[in-house]
């Protein structure tokens, strides 16, 4: 390269083929004696309000700070929340008459009148209050406490089916105020320059231990580590997680009531991109253990035996189950796959069929499957659900085959728009459902777990 002709401090040079001259300025730094030209401006976040750009505190959809998205004070944002879920679901389902009799004369068959109405209104509200420049890199700290106001009604069409006294009738109105969130969370070390990271969360919280909640999706006041590897290739949860009380009508957290001695201790692995870029794999293994066997019968607030399950003895029994589970979910090309595998294995210390007259135990075997297939053509999705959960074909014996899971909300199959997964089906004679609203695993395989609430 040619030199640069000079000219004073600046040194200019004419490309061939262009007419663009290059300049480069030189000069010398200023010296230490000279006052310093610095202007203060306001932070980056607030640096656009110089130009005209302020918020709204009541405006969600532009820039405002009560969302997060300038600090509050130092590097400490907020972020409020307001949700209204409102269920309103009129609907036909087969409905038991009462042994006490039915809403009306001459009802004496073993079902009655098909026709419901429920309405349920949650108001969730959500505070959070962040540290850290959350757009980079995982929050230094958070906490975030949710409560939840539920009013609900039902009815039923028939005495008994929501209320254990016929005489109080076929409607039934309750409320309740839940809290379903109230944690920690602390950051406690980035691990590479590309934030992977390794945290803790302690509180009621959030927990699904694989991608649709088949074996247990809930809020549960716990603690759980979690992180990531290997620019996020790599994802882990460890925690242990002991269960709040369920209100019986609202399906919320009841903190009012004893926390039960009912613990899940869980660790689960996940693999991105494996064996296929955009395929994702996770291995978990989890542990349910209870020891409300030697605890009174336990009636929920409508008046019906709740635990241990009204069948067999009828007698409280404590038990261990470990699950093992593979899953995964992605895409081989245009072709999607969600698939989940368990296999579950213990003992409970009485089954409830044979313990007449002391505790005879039994060992847990069962397994489960599903699979969901899918193929995309444009804007059409073609897609089939497919789920297998083993059944007990002995209840006699030393064997508990049904499986169960701990405490499921799958997304699966239509979720809660499906009509096998939305609606109960009632036992005769009213109280317990087979399966549980929300809930794909049909109840009667709980005679010999007992974990679940109606």
């Amino acid at each position: 390269m040619k030199n640069w002709p000079k000219t004073g401090g600046v040194r200019a040079k004419r490309r061939k083929g262009h007419s663009q001259t290059l300049i480069q300025m030189r000069f010398a730094p200023p010296a230490r004696s000279l006052p310093r030209e610095i202007l203060p401006i306001p932070d980056r976040w607030r640096l656009v309000e110089a130009i005209g750009v302020n918020e709204r505190w009541w405006d969600p959809y532009n820039q405002n700070t009560l969302k997060a998205d300038r600090p509050l004070f130092d590097d400490w944002f907020v972020n409020l929340a307001v949700i209204s879920d409102t269920v309103f679901e009129p609907r036909g389902i087969p409905t038991p008459v009462g042994p006490q009799g039915g809403a009306r004369p001459g009802s004496i068959d073993l079902f009655g009148q098909v026709n419901q109405t429920i309405f349920n209104q949650n108001l969730i509200t959500s505070v959070s209050f962040i540290k850290g420049d959350t757009a980079f890199k995982p929050p230094d700290w958070e906490i975030r406490v949710t409560p939840v106001f539920n009013y609900n009604s039902v009815w039923a069409n028939e005495n008994r089916a929501l209320l254990i006294d016929p005489a109080q009738g076929d409607t039934r109105k309750d409320g309740h105020v839940a809290l379903q969130e109230a944690f920690v969370d602390y950051h406690i070390r980035n691990v590479s320059d590309r934030f992977d990271f390794d945290s803790i969360r302690v509180g009621i919280q959030p927990v699904t231990l694989d991608f649709r909640g088949f074996l247990f999706q809930d809020q549960q006041l716990g603690i759980r580590f979690f992180g990531t590897r290997n620019n996020n290739l790599w994802q882990y949860n460890a925690g242990w997680f002991r269960r709040l009380e369920k209100d019986t009508n609202s399906g919320l957290n009841d903190i009012g009531k004893r926390i039960r001695d009912d613990d899940v201790f869980f660790a689960n692995l996940y693999r991105q991109d494996w064996p296929v870029v955009g395929y994702t794999i996770q291995g978990i293994v989890a542990h349910n253990r209870n020891r409300e066997g030697d605890d009174d019968l336990f009636f929920n607030k409508n008046g019906f035996l709740e635990r241990p399950a009204s069948l067999g003895t009828e007698r409280g029994f404590d038990y261990d189950v470990t699950y093992l589970g593979f899953n995964g979910d992605g895409h081989f090309g245009r072709f999607n796959l969600t698939h989940a595998a368990y296999l579950a294995t213990g003992r409970i210390s009485a089954n409830p069929f044979t313990s007449f007259f002391e505790e005879e135990e039994a060992n847990v075997r069962a397994w489960f499957v599903a699979v969901e297939p899918s193929i995309d053509f444009d804007w059409i999705r073609l897609r089939a659900q497919g789920l297998y959960a083993s059944g007990d074909k002995d209840p006699f014996d030393d064997k508990a085959q049904g499986f169960d899971a701990i405490f499921e909300n799958p997304q699966f199959a239509g979720a809660d728009t499906s009509y096998w997964i939305r609606q109960p089906v009632p036992l005769i004679g009213g109280g317990g459902v087979v399966p549980v609203r929300t809930e794909r695993i049909a109840q009667l395989s709980a005679i010999v777990k007992g974990t679940r609430a109606v």
